[in-house]
Order: C-alpha cells, then sequence, then structure tokens
C-alpha cells in the first residue's frame, strides 16, 4: 500500500498535466460537495487508481 501511495506523490510530482487535473478534481468536490473525508476519498479514487495502475 505505502509503495502505491509513494508512486502516485512522485508520478504527480513528475507529470504536472496529472497534478492540475488532480488538483482540479479536490477543487470540483469542495465546490459541489460538504461532506466528509470518506466522500472525498470515494470522489478522487478512479482518478488515484489510474495513476498507480500506471505502476503495473
Amino acid at each position: 500500500m505505502w509503495k502505491n501511495l509513494i508512486f502516485f506523490r512522485d508520478y504527480l510530482n513528475n507529470n504536472e498535466y496529472s497534478r492540475h487535473r488532480y488538483l482540479n478534481i479536490k477543487e470540483e468536490f469542495l465546490r459541489s460537495n460538504s461532506e466528509g473525508i470518506r466522500e472525498y476519498t470515494d470522489y478522487k479514487e478512479a482518478f488515484v487508481k489510474e495513476i498507480i495502475d500506471k505502476r503495473t
């Protein structure tokens, strides 16, 4: 699990386009929701999985 988190961090640090996409997803959630952390995590899950899948 932690290797995926490190990969995700490093990928975003090295990929400006994906970094901006991730920021936009986070900002979109904040504009449209006032829910908790679980909803936030679920909202960005598809993007995170897309990046982590690049590891394999």
